[in-house]
């Protein structure tokens, strides 16, 4: 898969986002059937950069990836002023809004 697209698991996992060589790559929702899930960006599919996981109770944290790795949680302040370009669209990760529309 190249572009954007949808992929579902068996057990019923969801990725909607952008894909590079069949990669997770740019920006995408990853959704657990219990209702959590990541939104953010990815690379070479794993998570890296800034973002968001909404556990089942629909708390949100803010965090920075790399390498599929959690590195630390952040307040939303220093989310929002994170800046990463995303290869996909070649905006930055400031613009976050724009990335959940398209």
């Amino acid at each position: 898969m190249h572009g954007k697209g949808v992929y579902t698991w068996a057990n019923g996992k969801v990725y909607n986002g952008n894909y590079i060589k069949d990669e997770k790559h740019g920006y995408g929702v990853y959704s657990w059937p219990d209702g959590r899930r990541y939104e953010g960006f990815w690379k070479n599919g794993k998570r890296n950069g800034k973002g968001m996981y909404v556990d089942k109770e629909g708390i949100v944290k803010y965090g920075i990836w790399k390498d599929g790795k959690k590195v630390k949680w952040v307040n939303k302040e220093t989310f929002n002023n994170y800046v990463e370009k995303d290869t996909m669209s070649n905006r930055d990760s400031r613009d976050w809004e724009s990335f959940k529309e398209s």
